[in-house]
Protein backbone atom coordinates (compact mmCIF):
# COMPACT_ATOMS: atom_id res chain seq x y z
CA UNK A 1 0.00 0.00 0.00
CA UNK A 2 0.92 3.42 0.68
CA UNK A 3 1.62 3.53 4.24
CA UNK A 4 5.26 2.03 3.12
CA UNK A 5 6.13 4.62 0.99
CA UNK A 6 4.62 7.39 2.60
CA UNK A 7 6.55 6.33 5.94
CA UNK A 8 9.73 5.68 4.34
CA UNK A 9 9.38 9.59 2.71
CA UNK A 10 8.18 11.50 6.18
CA UNK A 11 10.84 9.60 8.03
CA UNK A 12 13.59 10.18 5.23
CA UNK A 13 12.61 13.98 5.22
CA UNK A 14 12.65 14.56 8.82
CA UNK A 15 15.68 12.72 9.61
CA UNK A 16 16.97 15.50 6.80
CA UNK A 17 15.25 18.15 9.01
CA UNK A 18 17.07 16.81 11.82
CA UNK A 19 20.80 16.55 10.42
CA UNK A 20 20.75 19.96 8.38
CA UNK A 21 19.61 21.67 11.85
CA UNK A 22 22.42 19.80 13.63
CA UNK A 23 24.77 20.78 11.36
CA UNK A 24 23.75 24.43 10.85
CA UNK A 25 23.64 25.23 15.04
CA UNK A 26 26.52 26.64 16.67
CA UNK A 27 27.34 24.55 19.61
CA UNK A 28 28.59 26.34 22.85
CA UNK A 29 31.96 24.15 24.19
CA UNK A 30 31.85 24.79 27.58
CA UNK A 31 35.75 24.50 29.47
CA UNK A 32 35.79 21.42 31.97
CA UNK A 33 34.86 21.64 35.39
CA UNK A 34 37.34 19.21 37.15
CA UNK A 35 37.57 15.55 36.33
CA UNK A 36 34.30 13.92 37.36
CA UNK A 37 34.51 10.18 38.61
CA UNK A 38 32.05 7.16 38.09
CA UNK A 39 31.09 6.83 41.88
CA UNK A 40 30.38 10.61 42.03
CA UNK A 41 27.62 9.93 38.55
CA UNK A 42 26.46 6.69 40.61
CA UNK A 43 25.76 8.94 43.47
CA UNK A 44 24.26 11.77 42.06
CA UNK A 45 21.89 9.19 40.03
CA UNK A 46 20.98 7.64 42.71
CA UNK A 47 20.17 10.84 45.83
CA UNK A 48 19.46 13.78 43.61
CA UNK A 49 18.30 12.33 40.38
CA UNK A 50 16.59 9.61 41.72
CA UNK A 51 13.46 10.53 40.31
CA UNK A 52 14.66 11.13 36.91
CA UNK A 53 16.41 8.21 36.56
CA UNK A 54 13.45 6.09 37.50
CA UNK A 55 11.29 7.83 35.09
CA UNK A 56 13.61 7.21 32.02
CA UNK A 57 14.34 3.61 33.15
CA UNK A 58 10.42 3.25 32.74
CA UNK A 59 10.04 5.00 29.25
CA UNK A 60 13.17 2.35 28.24
CA UNK A 61 11.50 -0.80 29.36
CA UNK A 62 7.82 0.75 27.90
CA UNK A 63 9.74 1.24 24.19
CA UNK A 64 11.45 -2.66 25.38
CA UNK A 65 7.75 -4.26 25.88
CA UNK A 66 6.46 -2.26 22.55
CA UNK A 67 9.30 -3.37 20.34
CA UNK A 68 8.54 -6.66 21.28
CA UNK A 69 4.77 -6.77 21.11
CA UNK A 70 5.91 -5.31 17.60
CA UNK A 71 8.24 -7.99 16.82
CA UNK A 72 5.91 -11.07 17.45
CA UNK A 73 2.82 -9.47 15.74
CA UNK A 74 4.69 -9.85 12.60
CA UNK A 75 5.34 -13.71 13.61
CA UNK A 76 1.17 -14.26 14.00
Amino acid sequence: GLAGPLGFSLGALFFSALTILGLKTHWQVFPRQGTGNLKQIGTDLLTRHAMVFELISIVLLMAILGAVVLARKGRD
